[in-house]
């Protein structure tokens, strides 16, 4: 989808500002990154559920070379989970039944819209043969998604249909091709075919949803399927299913065989154990997400659901004994505490965390909760401090409220005040690990990488007792803080940064990464104040800290304040110089995407703008966002 986002993107005037507003930059929807989040957890190290031995088994950052590689432990681990839809090469088809399989139960319509969206994201690294496809009637498409179902759109591997006979005639269409295409290469199926021709046409595998409808509409699907099932084409009936096999769903995916229903081949297609279950307004953000990726067309925003109207006051009633107190009413301190807002603006959600089932040999998730989105990473950071430390050094923290985290509502934790005395700790004092007492603090600098494979520049390896090299959790708390302007609200950081952690953990591991970030940078540029907290935000000192990006987008302000057309020129220069790769290049974090496609706007935006531009300049940043060479001319 983001590829997608970057070819139709039109450079517009330079900005030293991350145009965030832009509908393109829009993040993914918070189910997005629940999946992610669940593939994090499905290919984990071993115990996954220490943090701490997870965070140090990945790469170390202290060199340069070595920093943006892939997680060296995601080599040897086991294969990513694939979506799981029936097709010929998924081991799904062994209980698979030839006339289709039917659904039934409370959970059969989520179980449903798994199987839909499984079907379209199929296709990974395999090729177009891999690229699912689904035949759905509109009658089908509105019993799963209800008024969901008027924001989906046709594509090239999703068909609506006007009702079920059109699905029909389609699926026998393609039975008829497939044969012939079986035939002429003198082989079974099309698994076959693609082994003794792979260049011939490509022959993805294909769905067909549908209700089970009457008694003469069901001899005619089950005739269809049957043929088609070594043609890769395959039914799933919502409906108990005679012809077939019938399994019966509960709410949260779990598979169980319907009563008086045998098993005609093998194995019963309950023995799956659990299927994935999607909500409604889940499957729709997919779908969207889908459609999306595999057009290239921007897809209309989700509606919005109309929430009941707050209650007034008159203007000239003073408040009741029972008004809430001032504490209450503080700008961004939600009491629901890191109940994950959902960041396309939804009520915070209380769904159970999402689950994994095995099939044979695979992995798929469950529905788990939203988690926060990433679009509010640069501006939570301004909208969420005091109109009076809006003109504050970049180096101090804001004054204000509290901790909008300090207590944990869902455990009634409460913070330790070692943590709070860890943050507050000057850079390059005792925590720093070198074992000796607090020097008086000099200026220090800094220098920082973020475009580009992200790194501390010179960081040495650690050579004392207690030093430790920079985590990549303090690594992604650096990126992200830089990315934000230079500063973030705390509570806005364990929402993106640490969505995968244990809130009752939460600060202790956020306090454990600043702390060695704040080491690191202490060991590369010498003592000094370089992340300032704990107070609600946490704030890079641009005073002691140097770093690519800041350099560029200065560079752009400069040049729009440059009258004298030499001195414009010079600084644009430095502006296209300075883009030497994506934001956090090589890293997949969670919150990046908009970020870093905003920062690549800015680049490509620099470039028609810069004398003597060459077209192949501005195609390698939208590509690949690889460094601009100098116009030597």
């Amino acid at each position: 989808m983001w590829i997608q986002r970057r070819r139709r993107y039109r450079p517009r005037p330079p900005s030293p500002q991350l145009r965030l507003d832009d509908p393109d930059l829009a993040p993914l929807p918070p189910v997005v990154t629940d999946i992610r989040h669940g593939l994090r957890r499905a290919t984990a190290p071993p115990n996954p559920d220490d943090a701490d031995a997870a965070d140090d088994a990945e790469q170390q950052w202290h060199e340069p070379e070595s920093a943006g590689e892939p997680d060296a432990w995601l080599d040897d681990a086991a294969p990513a989970p694939v979506p799981v839809a029936p097709n010929l090469d998924h081991p799904l088809l062994q209980v698979w039944p030839p006339a289709g399989l039917g659904l039934v139960g409370p959970g059969a319509e989520a179980a449903g819209r798994g199987f839909l969206v499984a079907a379209l994201s199929a296709d990974g690294r395999h090729g177009p043969e891999a690229r699912g496809r689904v035949i759905i009637p509109a009658t089908a498409l509105a019993t799963l998604l209800g008024a969901h179902a008027a924001t989906v759109t046709d594509t090239g591997r999703l068909t609506v249909t006007a009702g079920l006979p059109e699905a029909l005639n389609l699926l026998e269409e393609q039975t008829l091709h497939r044969s012939r295409l079986v035939f002429d290469h003198e082989v079974d199926d099309v698994a076959a075919l693609r082994e003794a021709d792979p260049a011939e046409e490509p022959l993805p595998p294909l769905l067909l949803i549908a209700d089970t409808g009457a008694g003469h509409e069901r001899t005619r699907i089950a005739a269809v399927l049957t043929q088609g099932q070594r043609l890769d084409i395959h039914g799933m009936l919502l409906g108990a299913w005679p012809d077939g096999n019938t399994v019966v769903i509960a709410p949260d995916g779990t598979t169980s065989r319907a009563d008086g229903d045998g098993a005609r081949h093998g194995g019963h297609p309950a023995d799956v154990g659990r299927l994935a279950v999607l909500d409604p307004a889940q499957t729709a953000d997919l779908l969207r997400t889908l459609a999306e990726a595999h057009t290239g067309a921007a897809q209309p925003a989700p509606p919005v659901q109309p929430g009941p109207p707050a209650p007034r006051r008159p203007a000239d009633t003073p408040p009741t004994g029972n008004a809430a107190p001032e504490e209450d009413k503080a700008p961004n301190v939600k009491k629901a505490a890191i109940a994950r807002p959902t960041s396309l603006g939804g009520a915070a959600t209380t769904e159970p965390d999402g689950a994994f089932a095995e099939v044979p040999g695979e992995v798929q998730i469950a529905s788990a909760p939203p988690a926060t989105g990433a679009a509010e990473a640069a501006t939570a950071t301004t909208s969420s401090m005091p109109a009076e430390d809006a003109d504050r050094p970049a180096g101090q923290p804001a004054a204000g409220p509290g901790d909008p985290v300090a207590r944990d509502e869902a455990t009634g934790d409460k913070p330790n005040a070692d943590e709070d005395d860890e943050d507050g700790a000057d850079d390059g004092g005792p925590d720093c690990g070198d074992g000796e007492p607090t020097q008086p603090v000099r200026a220090g600098h800094a220098r920082v990488v973020v475009l580009g494979a992200p790194r501390i520049v010179d960081l040495p390896l650690p050579r004392k007792p207690g030093e430790q090299s920079l985590r990549s959790k303090g690594l992604e708390v650096l990126v992200y803080l830089v990315a934000g302007g230079g500063q973030a609200p705390k509570h806005r950081i364990i929402a993106d940064v640490l969505a995968a952690e244990r809130q009752s953990k939460s600060r202790a591991r956020l306090n454990t990464y600043v702390s060695n970030l704040r080491a690191c940078l202490a060991r590369a540029g010498g003592r000094a104040t370089y992340v300032a907290g704990p107070d609600e935000q946490y704030a890079l000192n641009r005073d002691a800290v140097d770093v690519d990006l800041w350099r560029m987008q200065a560079a752009i302000a400069a040049a729009a304040a440059r009258d004298d057309r030499d001195a414009r020129v010079s600084a644009l220069r430095l502006a296209v110089a300075g883009y030497t790769g994506p934001l956090a290049g090589g890293r997949d974090y969670e919150w990046v995407e908009p970020l870093r496609e905003a920062v690549r706007q800015q680049a490509v935006d620099l470039e028609p703008t810069s004398p003597r531009a060459r077209p192949q300049r501005v195609s390698r940043a939208l590509q690949h966002g690889s460094p601009a060479p100098r116009d030597r001319s």
